[in-house]
């Protein structure tokens, strides 16, 4: 069962297996998984039972960018939080299937490009209380 599950997310089969027993199976994985298996998952707001939802990846500009020989793609990592937009400025964090942080820095400012940057773990902690 592992194993079908694994191919039909597009995941190695070993390394799927060695995330569910290790318990480090992402969230974005479970949530896939769960949805292969005929269920939903659904976040829901302790203090005030509202419903929340991860922002759908295809609703953020693709940035793409190769540091030190990996290249980090927001279309294949998956959106963790985005901060609010501030002046024309946003940043989304994201996470690659390795378990990596990076944040794309979007601008809608003439001129200016979107980046990337990598994001230690501690930092992308901070980041996600950020974005709240």
């Amino acid at each position: 069962m592992q194993k079908e599950v694994a191919t039909a997310l597009h995941r190695n089969p070993a390394t799927f297996s060695r995330h569910l027993s290790e318990n480090t199976l992402r969230a974005q994985e479970f949530i896939e998984a769960a949805g292969y298996l005929g269920y939903k998952v659904t976040l829901v707001d302790a203090e005030t039972d509202e419903e929340l939802a991860a922002p759908p990846a295809d609703e953020w500009p693709r940035v793409k960018k190769q540091i030190d020989g990996v290249l980090y793609d927001t279309a294949q990592a998956m959106p963790v939080c985005r901060t609010p937009e501030l002046d024309g400025w946003w940043m989304g964090l994201h996470q690659t299937n390795e378990g990596q942080f990076f944040v794309a820095h979007y601008t809608r400012w003439e001129g200016a490009e979107n980046f990337i940057t990598l994001c230690p773990e501690s930092e992308a902690r901070k980041l996600i209380e950020n974005c709240r």
